[in-house]
Order: C-alpha cells, then structure tokens, then sequence
C-alpha cells in the first residue's frame, strides 16, 4: 500500500514535460496503430466506424498527457471523468469486460512505444512509472464506468424478471386455476351423457395442457427463488415412502400416456428420515419427472438406509443414456444435452441440483448409452 501510495504521490507532484510533450505529439500515431491491429484482437471492433473506434481515445490520451505535465493533485480528477466517459462509451457500443481490457492492454505497448521513440532517449524510471500510472487510473476507472452501466442493466433486467415472475406466480396463475375449476364443472356435467364422450375426451386434453403450463411455471419460480436464495431448509421428520407415493400419483398420468410404469422400493429403513419436505419433494419430483420423460418401459425408484447418511435415493430408467460430454453438464440451467426430440426447458435437473444443495445432499448421475441411467442422492444426517 505504501509502496502505490508513492507512485501516485509521484504523479500527482511531479512534472514531466518531456513525457507529456511526447504523448501529446505522439497521439494520433498512438490511435493509428491501436487501429490497425484492433480488428484482429477486438473482436466488436470489426463493426464499428473508425469515429466510434477513436471515440475519447485521442481525449483520454490529451488528459493522460495534462497529468503527467502537472505537478497538482487536481489535473487527475480530468483524467478519471474521461476515462469514465470512454469506459461508458465502450458499454454503449456493445464491447464485453474482456474486449474493453484487451483494448487497454494494446494502447500500453503502443503507446510506451511511441513516446520512447518521440523523446529519442531512453525512458527513465520515474518516467515509465508516472506513463504506466497515468495508462492505470485510465484502465481503472474505464473499467468501473464500464462496470457500473453493466450493474445497472442487470438490475433492471432482474427487476422486469421478478415483475414477469410475480405475473405468472399470481395473475396468470389464478386465470388458470379459474379455467381448471370451468373444465372440472363441464367434465361433471357431461360426464352422463354418452353423446358428449369425445367433448370429455376435448376437455381432459385441455386440463392436461394447463397442467403442464402449470408444471412449467412452477419451474421458473422454483428456479428463481433458489437462484436468489429464498429457500432455505426446514429440517423436520419425513416419510420417505408418503414423498415418493406423492411424486408418483403426480405423474402416473404422464406415465401412463407414454406406457411407463413407476416402480417404488424401500430397502433396510430409510423411510423416516430427518430433512426438509418441500426441498426432498423437488429433487425427486424432478429426477422422476426426467426419468419418465425419456424413459422406454418402466422408471423404478429406490430407497436405502447406509452408513453416514439419512437415505440413499436412486431414480433408474432403461432410456437412451446420457453421454460423457454431456454428463458432465446436465445440473446447468437450460442445459438438455441431447433431447431425443422431447420437450423441456432444461430447468428440472438445475432445480433438483440447487435443492440438494440446500439439504447439502450428494446428487449425481452415472448411464450409459443405450441402457439407461441412474441418479443417486444421499441425504446427510442431521446435526
């Protein structure tokens, strides 16, 4: 700290005319060459006017020059608010963190460069450290303004995402539920009269159809609350075999129209355990619900008692396995790997992820291709 402090002293008191001059007799030579090589390094930089390229440069480098010359605190304060207005820009121009820090470090060697051959002697150290300073604050502070704007936007959009989610959470949710409740009353009151028997047919398509829009949102909102950590774990006793006969009643329609059949097991205990319902609920509902989705024949779910933990869970279906590029990856957000033609949002193994998480539960997959696959979770004991 001591050390940054007198190199920033040696800026801020000391004057050297000599590296100032040259700067600014140097500058556009400096942004001619930054231009040239730009294209091949800065990969945004291809679409942009050379006006937009040269936008605050040539400026910031007239500041970085009027610090140097003076030996007042006060010239610095110049160069902070254009390098701000540059790193600004640069967000306006759609330049990612990484293309606005590769432009930073070729305006270094660049200009280092060009001033070393404009005062035609050898830089010295005081000089290349007041040149390397001056090229720092403008990096810095290009970089927090380029920071902030980015800040900024991802609040927003993080604000219009919750908005949309408390939309689907409330609004679209009870129109759905109201349209639920029409289908039922209809479904009752045709369900005697045998002329209505394909308009039952209709109405059962459609209850399925909100169900699974239902399902879908329920998805988004689960993943948000987990992204933002708004679910913690409520640890309490839990009947094993009540969670997994839940999980299957929810989807033995959805089993039953693909021809899969859901298969349940309790081995050794394992069935009372010490956890949090809601969480254990969400990771096997949603390892079934992925099981049975691309499964062949049957999904069988599985539950033991061993050694160090509450309960191992295995959910096992003979589908067209996972291969090991995309193993790897299956816990991603919107992450689907190969989906054989089924639908999804790559939601339901991130979601089963974040909730093992929270219960600090051990969750992975082992398959193989053509045979099937199988994902584990072991429930730790309480403390």
């Amino acid at each position: 700290m001591q050390t940054m402090q007198r190199a920033m002293d040696l800026l801020k008191y000391r004057s050297f005319p000599d590296i100032a001059r040259a700067i600014r007799q140097s500058a556009e030579s400096v942004v001619t060459a930054w231009l040239r090589i730009a294209g091949d390094n800065v990969p945004v930089a291809e679409g942009l006017s050379q006006d937009k390229l040269r936008d605050h440069l040539a400026l910031t480098l007239t500041e970085m020059a009027a610090t140097i010359e003076s030996d007042q605190p006060t010239t610095i304060q110049e160069l902070l608010n254009t390098a701000m207005v540059h790193g600004d820009s640069r967000f306006a121009q759609n330049y990612n963190l990484s293309e606005l820090l590769t432009e930073y470090s070729l305006i270094r060697p660049i200009l280092i460069e060009h001033v070393t051959e404009e005062v035609k002697r050898p830089l010295e150290t005081q000089e290349i450290v007041a040149l390397n300073l001056a090229v720092d604050i403008a990096v810095k502070h290009g970089v927090l303004a380029f920071s902030n704007r980015q800040k900024a936007e991802l609040q927003a959009s993080s604000d219009s995402r919750a908005k949309y989610l408390s939309f689907l959470s409330h609004d679209l949710r009870g129109g759905l539920n109201g349209t639920l409740l029409m289908i039922e009353v209809l479904r009752r009151e045709l369900k005697p009269h045998a002329q209505f028997a394909e308009a039952m047919e209709d109405l059962e398509a459609m209850r399925r159809s909100i169900l699974d829009t239902v399902s879908t949102m329920d998805r988004f909102l689960h993943a948000e609350k987990l992204r933002n950590g708004k679910m913690q774990p409520r640890l309490g006793q839990v009947n094993l075999r009540t969670v997994v006969g839940d999980v299957v009643n929810q989807l033995s329609w959805t089993a039953k129209e693909k021809g899969v059949t859901i298969e349940s097991s309790f081995v050794s205990g394992g069935e009372i355990i010490n956890s949090d319902r809601e969480l254990l609920l969400m990771v096997i509902q949603n390892l079934v619900s992925n099981a049975v989705k691309y499964c062949r024949g049957s999904v069988k779910v599985t539950a033991e008692g061993a050694d160090g933990v509450e309960a191992r869970i295995a959910v096992t279906d003979n589908g067209p396995g996972i291969a090991d590029e995309h193993l790897a990856r299956i816990f991603a957000p919107y992450s689907r790997g190969e989906t054989h033609g089924q639908p999804g949002n790559g939601l339901g193994l991130y979601i089963a992820r974040q909730s093992a998480d929270l219960l600090q539960a051990k969750l992975w997959a082992e398959s193989e291709i053509g045979k099937g696959s199988t994902f584990f979770i072991e429930i730790p004991q309480s403390k």
